[in-house]
């Protein structure tokens, strides 16, 4: 018996994926059934087979089965799975250089889908297992008490910038998941993390962008989601080939 982290109970927890299962789904290897953990600590790769995603005794069973909700709503609506979601993609362009794709959504459930991007956001927080930077107990808190009571928080309290990675025009970046990254962008703080071909940017401060159009998830169900090639993403590209180079020395030595 433990403390659950969500609930605030002494309870049996379970072993919880800080990154929920489905989202591994385009990593495994088919057969075996495991993918390559690659991080780089003190500027060294270090790599080793894993079966399932990370995961902790962080939820007891009637917590995990809340999350579940949204994470299988996330599935079915920004991933597509068995076509069976509610959302629906209504518009996409590109600028003239073809370097930035706009995918506009609309009729996702504010309610659901705020919820499961922010129970992802808490889980990276709270993880022992995952090094994220240290924002605050009252953050954590904040969104413990959010996702626990059902109850989402505005769209302007830590916004998610969604981006769709992308090779080639249509061709998203599958196949990693990357360690969450801290980055500043114009006096703001901005935590990262690249999940199978989807960026999610969550915004750790106030001060949010003032561009004509407002790429967050809003209350009426819209979200843009904005196409990147890879390639102009130069401190990305830069992780991605650390990571790459590390794997091919790796399979080489087996």
């Amino acid at each position: 018996m433990a403390i659950c982290k969500l609930c605030l109970k002494d309870r049996q927890l379970r072993q919880s994926h800080i990154i929920p299962e489905f989202m591994y789904s385009g990593i495994y290897d088919k057969n075996p059934k495991r993918f390559y953990e690659i991080r780089i600590d003190d500027n060294e790769a270090k790599s080793r087979i894993q079966q399932k995603g990370q995961r902790e005794n962080l939820l007891c069973g009637e917590c995990e089965s809340k999350l579940s909700l949204y994470e299988k709503y996330a599935d079915e609506n920004l991933y597509g799975k068995n076509q069976q979601g509610e959302a629906r993609l209504i518009n996409q362009s590109m600028d003239r250089e073809r370097k930035v794709f706009l995918y506009e959504f609309e009729a996702f459930d504010y309610d659901r889908m705020k919820l499961f991007l922010d129970s992802l956001l808490w889980r990276l927080l709270v993880s022992e297992t995952i090094y994220t930077p240290d924002y605050g107990e009252e953050i954590k808190e904040q969104l413990r008490n959010s996702i626990y009571t059902e109850t989402p928080l505005d769209p302007a309290e830590f916004p998610c910038l969604v981006h769709s990675i992308m090779t080639a025009p249509g061709k998203m970046l599958k196949g990693f998941i990357l360690s969450p990254l801290e980055r500043k962008y114009q006096n703001r703080t901005i935590l990262s993390v690249l999940i199978d071909g989807f960026e999610f940017n969550f915004y750790m401060t106030d001060n949010l962008p003032e561009d004509e159009i407002i790429p967050f998830l809003q209350r009426n169900g819209e979200l843009k989601v904005l196409g990147r090639l890879i390639y102009d993403m130069p401190e990305l590209v830069e992780i991605v080939k650390q990571r790459m180079d590390h794997l091919r020395e790796r399979l080489h030595e087996k």
